[in-house]
């Protein structure tokens, strides 16, 4: 079986031709209708809640008289205000199970489309829970609790499947503009939801009609997403080529897709065609995950949701205007983010996350700093009773400054973290896990917005300045992450970014060069002992940073070492030249037994390396080399290795990408290899019931055999 290399791929990928793109635009804007609701819902509740119509509703006759319900928050009764914590916060455990258990599944099983259907199915059954009941009972009140949970199901379907939706269909050229086309509704209504809450906030129906305005746009998605292509990429896995060919024509406008399609095939190819939760814990898609995770969360942690949940608060207090406020905040957001669609596919994702974190930085430090300096907090004790009230004083200056700077935070925000998060996350992951990775990273984005609906609690203690300092902290930790984690994604297909992934080296970093060097010398005197030892027969140096320098090392010492038996290099980031090193020592070594690598960055290449060891090698008995990137050309080289090979008893290949058809270079050697006696193949890409005949013909032999499927 012979493959093409890598480069050889990419290059043909880059012939890719996209014909006319305006019908992938088109879709990708009505696909991104899901964002209006999403960024509608979000900025409505914080003014509804202090609606006369929604206090009639919800408190007036039922926890208290008019002017009871009118105190300041801290006075409020005790199960009023429990009611409000639940109405937003049961508002958010619905969008992250929506984000987190039912998108993915819906998703991978019945389509892009489905997800999106879903998501405006469940945001209008639960947002017509909430606005049609009457007020004034209890019991109605739970009702209504139960339809913000479903309401919040939807708005986390839809932030899960409009940007995924959109980057599976978007020409490389286009997609971050058009994965952007999310945000760029979701800051539309955020904005939109101000504005209407300030021409209804005396309305009888006020709360009401500020909620169920937005219907309009789940009503349209349920009609129209039907006339919808789905995603080629999801049809190309699940029903074939030629359905996939018909959906990229349709989306193209143009016959000549041929080179489109061998990219999404040589991925699916790579990838393998079967999903499961346990290819997820691959090292290299833990990684993965863990750069998904990261940007949401800190997308979070730098303190968006706070400055416009709490922001008409905090700047009715230091101008006396917090709706306005607010206006200007949101209109700042939605001002910023349609350049910054046009400059996604220009300046890249990575450039944008780290040039729009450090103006982000720099607004919050400034703004708490104009606080720190310019404004006054004197607390007093209202009619000798526990409740403390805070008034805080600013000259209107200051006010005035840290508003301006709080708007520089929100337009780097706009420009960068904002849309970036969402479409990031949705590109970076291989086809055949993308949707589970792609909801466990969104759910992370709502489960760390929940906590952050507790901020409030911390001006308290911290002062408002407090706040804005660590938000500022936290958003230069966001920044250090981006650099050291996030490569450049900007003009690479969908299918070659997973050798974008492959080929980022973390450790050319310069703080990670410098770990490098302190964690390789501590190699290298490892290795001056072990050149000279002789007791030390078991070694076991799992979870460090060797990676490849140390592997030299260790390498040297193993040439001239004469007692060592064991040695365990699990989870060191060792890649094919490390292997190489390794491999080399151990045509020499004599003693060396037991060699465990699992959980690094082997490759075919590196399982070459090894290969080519086994046939000189007589000591080996154990080698463990689950949980790396073995593919079929890795396999070919283990299984015509094992023809000769003599000495091996246990071979652990757990956990890479070894398919079916590599899996059958396997039978004739261990026909023929009569020592080897265990053999662990589980949790690569082939189907145990689909490969009976293949398994019967692997566990045939005179010899008693183990082999794990």
């Amino acid at each position: 079986m012979t493959l093409k290399s890598v480069s050889e791929i990419h290059h043909q990928h880059a012939n890719v031709k996209y014909g006319k793109p305006y019908f992938a635009v088109l879709l990708a804007a009505f696909s991104s209708l899901g964002g209006w609701f999403f960024g509608y819902d979000q900025g409505v509740t914080g003014g509804i809640v202090v609606m006369n119509s929604f206090k009639n509703d919800f408190c007036v006759g039922i926890y208290g008289n008019a002017s009871v319900c009118d105190l300041p928050v801290a006075s409020l009764p005790s199960d009023y205000r429990r009611y409000l914590v639940l109405f937003t916060f049961l508002y958010n455990v619905g969008c992250f199970v929506g984000a987190l258990f039912i998108s993915s599944f819906i998703a991978e099983r019945y389509g892009r489309r489905a997800i999106i259907l879903t998501s405006a199915i469940l945001f209008t059954i639960g947002t017509s829970m909430v606005i049609f009941p009457p007020g004034g009972s209890k019991k109605i009140m739970i009702f209504i609790l139960i339809g913000r949970i479903i309401e919040g199901t939807g708005v986390g379907c839809s932030s899960f499947s409009c940007p995924l939706y959109a980057s599976e269909i978007a020409p490389t050229n286009l997609r971050g503009m058009l994965s952007g086309f999310m945000q760029l509704t979701v800051v539309t209504g955020l904005f939109a939801a101000n504005v209407v809450n300030y021409l209804l906030q005396n309305h009888k129906w006020g709360w009401r009609l500020s909620n169920g305005i937005i219907l309009i746009a789940p009503i349209v998605i349920m009609i129209g997403i039907c006339l919808c292509p789905e995603t080629p990429r999801w049809l190309f896995k699940k029903k074939g080529r030629k359905a996939a060919e018909n959906s990229l024509q349709r989306i193209r406008k143009t016959r000549d897709v041929t080179n489109e399609l061998d990219a999404i095939s040589d991925a699916i190819r790579e990838e393998g065609n079967q999903v499961s939760t346990k290819e997820l814990f691959t090292p290299k898609i833990l990684e993965r995950l863990a750069v998904g995770i990261g940007i949401h969360v800190f997308q979070q942690t730098t303190g968006i949701n706070p400055i416009f949940t709490f922001g008409g608060i905090i700047y009715e207090n230091v101008l006396g205007k917090g709706i306005i406020s607010l206006l200007i905040l949101s209109g700042a957001n939605l001002l910023f983010t349609i350049p910054a669609l046009f400059l996604f596919d220009r300046l890249g994702r990575r450039n944008l996350l780290i040039i729009g974190g450090l103006g982000m930085v720099v607004g919050h430090l400034v703004a708490a700093t104009v606080f720190a300096t310019g404004c006054k907090v004197v607390k007093t004790i209202s009619n000798d009773t526990i409740v403390t009230e805070e008034v805080v004083t600013c000259k209107e200056s200051s006010g005035i400054a840290m508003l301006v700077f709080t708007v520089i935070f929100v337009a780097f925000f706009a420009l960068s973290w904002g849309p970036i998060a969402w479409i990031y996350v949705a590109e970076i992951y291989p086809l055949n896990v993308r949707a589970k990775a792609v909801a466990i990273a969104t759910g992370s984005n709502w489960l760390i917005g929940m906590i952050m609906s507790y901020i409030l609690e911390l001006i308290n203690p911290l002062g408002i300045h407090g706040v804005f300092y660590l938000f500022s902290g936290l958003t230069l930790l966001a920044v250090v992450f981006v650099y050291l984690f996030c490569p450049e994604t900007r003009g690479v297909l969908l299918e070659d970014i997973e050798e974008v992934f492959d080929n980022f080296q973390l450790k050319n970093r310069p703080p990670i060069k410098v770990l490098r060097r302190l964690c390789a010398k501590g190699a290298q005197h490892l290795s001056n002992v072990l050149q000279q030892n002789e007791t030390l027969i078991t070694l076991n140096l799992e979870f460090n940073l060797i990676d490849d320098q140390g592997a030299l090392h260790l390498a040297n010492a193993l040439q001239k070492n004469k007692t060592l038996t064991a040695l365990y290099l699990q989870f060191n980031k060792i890649s094919s030249e490390g292997a190489g090193h390794l491999a080399i020592a151990l045509q020499q070594n004599q003693t060396l037994t037991t060699l465990d690598l699992r959980g690094n960055f082997l490759n075919s290449r590196a399982a070459q390396f090894i290969a080519d060891t086994l046939l000189k090698n007589q000591t080996l008995v154990t080698l463990c080399l689950s949980h790396n990137q073995i593919n079929s050309q890795g396999a070919m080289h283990l299984a015509a290795a094992l023809k000769q090979n003599r000495t091996l008893i246990s071979l652990n290949l757990a956990n890479n990408q070894i398919d079916a058809p590599e899996i059958e270079y396997f039978v004739n050697p261990l026909q023929k290899n009569k020592t080897l006696t265990i053999l662990n193949l589980r949790g690569n890409q082939f189907n145990v019931k689909k490969n009976s005949r293949l398994i019967a013909a692997l566990k045939e032999n005179t010899i008693s055999r183990t082999i794990t499927l």
